[in-house]
């Protein structure tokens, strides 16, 4: 399961939100009409993955180095060899061992919860599990470069992101010249084929975007991108 953006990104951070969680769920349950074996597994999954995290993530780091100087010892030391045997830090109390897959599970429990009559943002807040919307950009995001055409000539290549939209609107022109539309472009990258206009002779081409959306141009045009075609 991809990143959820309420997760933090610290390790140290990653342990306290799961405590947090761990701890504070128990008081919603009632309200959120959560089953006594959907608390118990969150609560399960939220204390074994900080346990993972925090003290078994550190004792394994610490473990190399007297796995280096067990190895060292074996083969250059003196006396009876003793190759040192990683041994977990003690489970807290409460914690139990749980199958493979215990943030993942917790993820998509957050996403149903969310989905429960009674959840609020207060709520959210409080478990650490509330996000602010990001607004979708007001413009499309877009990337030129050419590439050589099936025939050898150039092709310049849109890549845009559309964040979400339908389509964009892509308008062009060379030089000074007049304006050629293309609309709507649903699919990434879009590919100009058009021929230069004196074979052979570099041309300057000019681009910008807008959004598409239920059948018709929307928002501002981007300023427009300029890239020059078919230059040695």
């Amino acid at each position: 399961m991809r990143k959820q953006r309420y997760f933090p990104s610290r390790f140290a951070d990653q342990v306290r939100w799961l405590l947090n969680f761990l701890h504070k769920l128990p008081a919603y349950a009632e309200l959120l009409a959560l089953t006594e074996d959907e608390l118990a597994d969150a609560c399960a999954d939220a204390g074994w993955a900080a346990y993972l995290i925090g003290p078994w993530q550190l004792g394994a780091g610490l473990f190399p180095k007297a796995a280096t100087a067990g190895l060292r010892h074996g083969l250059h030391g003196t006396g009876a060899a003793a190759l040192p045997v990683f041994t977990p830090p003690p489970l807290p109390e409460g914690i139990v061992p749980r199958p493979a897959g215990a943030l993942d599970r917790l993820f998509h429990f957050i996403a149903v919860l969310k989905l429960r009559h009674g959840f609020t943002k207060a709520i959210a807040r409080d478990l650490g599990i509330f996000t602010l919307a990001t607004p979708a950009p007001a413009l499309p995001r877009f990337l030129l470069r050419v590439e050589s055409g099936p025939d050898g000539g150039p092709v310049v290549v849109i890549t845009f992101f559309k964040y979400g939209r339908e389509a964009v609107t892509i308008e062009t022109r060379t030089g000074d010249g007049p304006t050629t539309t293309f609309s709507p472009i649903i699919a990434t990258p879009y590919r100009d084929p058009r021929p230069l206009l004196t074979s052979n002779k570099p041309e300057r081409r000019s681009y910008r975007l807008r959004f598409y959306q239920d059948d018709s141009p929307i928002g501002d045009w981007t300023p427009w991108r300029q890239i020059v075609v078919g230059e040695a």
